[in-house]
C-alpha cells in the first residue's frame, strides 16, 4: 500500500525498539499475548491480514497467523498480490500438480509482477493448501481498473458492480478520505485530474479483496484470510466497510502488522500514520522497520 511507505520516511532498523514484537490490542486498550491473539483470530470467519509489502517479518507474522487458523480446520485464502483474472490459472496448476506451492509462482511469472519474492507468500498460504483450502486471487483485473480510471465504477459491467456491491453509490466522505490518501500516496505530486479516479480504483479494489475474501469462506465452508496491504485491511473504509455493505459485520477479525519508529513509543501515536483518530484495526503486532529509500526520492527528482 503505497500511503503507508509515503507516510512513514526511510529510517533505519529500529530492533532494540520498545515496541517492537509487542501485540497491542485496540479495544482492550492493552498488550496482549501471542496466545491471546491467536485465541482471537480463531474466534474471526474473516481474518484480515495486512503487510507492509517488502517487510519479510510482516509475512512471518501472517504464516504464523494463517498456520492458527489452519490448525482448526479448512480455511481458504484470498490474496491481493494475484488479479482475479489469473484464478483460472492457480486451479488448472494445483489440478494437476497438487500442493506445489513454489511452482506456482513460476506458472505466475512471479519475478514480472514487481512483489517481493514469491518464497515469502509461498509460506504464508502453504497451511491453508496443505489442508486442501482454496487460494483466491482477489485483486481487480488489470483491464477493469483501466476502465474505472477513464469512466468511473460506471465503466464496470452491471453485473459486476452488482456482484462487488459497487452498484449503490459509495459516500462523498470515503472519496475525500481516500483522495487525501492518494495524494499522499504520490508525495503530494499527483495530477489533480487523477486524484478521483485512483480513488475510485481504490475503493473498487477494496470491493474486490472482499468479494474474494468471501469468496474463498464460501468454498472452504467456514472460515478464510485475506492477505493484503496494511491499508486495505483498515475497519473504517477498506475491506471491513465492502463486507458490511454486503451485509457481513459478524467475525471480523483484523491484524495489521506496523512498523515501529524512533520517537513514537505509545501504541497510540500510531492513529496519525494513518490520518485516523484512532488505530483502525483490532490487533497491532509492531515489527521492527526495515530501512528503505525515501519514497518520495523519485518526486523530488523530477
Amino acid at each position: 500500500m503505497l500511503a503507508v511507505f509515503a507516510a512513514m520516511p526511510a529510517r533505519a532498523e529500529t530492533a532494540h525498539h520498545p515496541l517492537a514484537g509487542r501485540i497491542w490490542s485496540t479495544g482492550d486498550g492493552a498488550f496482549i499475548t501471542e496466545k491471546r491473539l491467536a485465541e482471537e483470530l480463531l474466534r474471526g470467519r474473516y481474518v484480515l491480514l495486512g503487510e507492509t509489502h517488502d517487510n519479510p517479518e510482516h509475512h512471518r507474522i501472517q504464516a504464523w497467523a494463517v498456520a492458527t487458523v489452519a490448525a482448526r480446520g479448512r480455511p481458504g485464502i484470498a490474496l491481493e498480490m494475484i488479479r482475479a483474472d489469473r484464478q483460472l490459472v492457480i486451479d488448472a496448476h494445483f489440478a494437476s500438480r497438487p500442493n506445489d506451492i513454489a511452482g506456482l509462482g513460476a506458472v505466475l511469472q512471479w519475478q514480472r509482477t514487481g512483489w517481493p519474492e514469491w518464497s515469502l507468500y509461498a509460506a504464508v498460504v502453504a497451511p491453508v493448501i496443505a489442508t486442501t483450502g482454496p487460494l483466491i486471487a482477489a485483486d481487480l483485473p488489470a483491464d477493469a481498473m483501466r476502465a474505472i480510471a477513464r469512466g468511473g465504477m460506471a465503466a464496470l459491467a452491471s453485473e459486476r458492480r452488482t456482484a462487488l456491491g459497487l452498484d449503490r453509490p459509495l459516500p462523498d466522505a470515503l472519496y475525500t478520505e481516500l483522495d487525501r490518501e492518494m495524494v499522499a500516496s504520490h508525495c503530494g505530486k499527483l495530477p489533480k485530474a487523477k486524484i478521483r479516479p485512483f480513488s475510485m480504483m481504490q475503493a473498487a479494489r477494496d470491493a474486490s479483496l472482499a468479494d474474494g475474501l468471501l469468496t474463498a469462506a464460501r468454498l472452504a465452508k467456514g472460515r478464510a484470510v485475506l492477505i493484503a496491504g496494511t491499508g486495505h485491511v483498515r475497519r473504517d473504509r477498506g475491506v471491513p466497510m465492502h463486507l458490511a455493505r454486503r451485509g457481513n459485520t459478524d467475525g471480523i477479525v483484523v491484524l495489521a502488522p506496523i512498523e515501529a519508529q524512533p520517537g513514537m513509543n505509545q501504541p497510540e501515536a500510531y492513529a496519525a500514520i494513518f490520518a485516523s483518530a484512532a488505530l483502525p484495526f483490532d490487533f497491532v503486532w509492531f515489527t521492527t522497520a526495515i530501512k528503505r529509500a525515501d519514497p518520495c526520492g523519485d518526486f523530488k527528482a523530477r
